[in-house]
């Protein structure tokens, strides 16, 4: 997994946090995340972090962030989803080494 883009953008009404995710394999986030501040950029992204689609790219972002507590929720968030997306890419791989072995 690769974070490609990081972006904290400053708006009118607080700073959304953007990031860009590329994986090796493609995978599909297959556990809800429970996810109230993060969502994705797209229709698309939001698709593949509910698990309808797979995916090797993905794009999220924070809803406007207006104190504190709501970056902390955020950065909780964006951890469990990137810990997720890395350990489901690690599991692909992993599995796509022992079919090569065979």
């Amino acid at each position: 997994m690769q974070v490609k883009k990081f972006e904290v953008i400053r708006e009118k009404n607080g700073i959304v946090i953007y990031i860009y995710i590329e994986t090796e394999a493609e995978i599909k986030v297959d556990i809800p995340v429970h996810r109230e501040i993060v969502q994705g950029k797209s229709l698309e992204d939001t698709y593949k972090l509910e698990g309808k689609k797979p995916f090797n790219e993905i794009e999220i972002q924070t809803v406007s962030l207006q104190s504190v507590n709501e970056a902390k929720k955020a950065t909780q968030e964006i951890g469990s989803i990137m810990n997720h997306i890395m350990f489901q890419e690690k599991l692909y791989l992993k599995n796509l080494k022992k079919l090569e072995t065979i």
